[in-house]
């Protein structure tokens, strides 16, 4: 699996269809990432932000990966504390685009599966990120 390359934070909160766009128009690979990826940037031992990872605001960002039960809703990830939640795609949040790493498109991930999905990548990619 390649390295994950983040891009900077969109000056403006968007849509989750508006993050997607901006995310493509930016071309050469950029792309908004999966939740895993989102999670992979966390720090439970930290807040405020909950990361290592420069340029990650203490506010929730979109991630590609929708909610298996809704396709109106999609993953975020709080970067005050790192929590997982999901929300209706016609909020508005930040969004940090990403390239590199292994693409699988727009996954549909069950609630249940979430965490145990997160850790287990996160285990993987987490010394790659840094």
């Amino acid at each position: 699996m390649k390295t994950l390359q983040w891009g900077k934070t969109a000056v403006k909160k968007m849509n989750w269809q508006e993050a997607m766009d901006y995310c493509e128009k930016l071309g050469k690979g950029w792309r908004l990432p999966t939740i895993e990826e989102l999670v992979s940037c966390v720090d439970y031992n930290k807040h405020n932000p909950a990361t290592d990872i420069d340029g990650f605001k203490s506010v929730y960002y979109w991630s590609s990966t929708t909610y298996v039960n809704g396709t109106g809703v999609a993953w975020i990830v709080n970067f005050f504390n790192g929590n997982v939640v999901y929300n209706g795609k016609t909020y508005n949040f930040y969004v940090r685009p990403v390239r590199g790493g292994q693409c699988v498109g727009n996954l549909k991930i069950k609630k249940s599966d979430i965490k145990r999905e997160a850790v287990k990548l996160s285990k993987g990619m987490i010394g790659r990120l840094k």
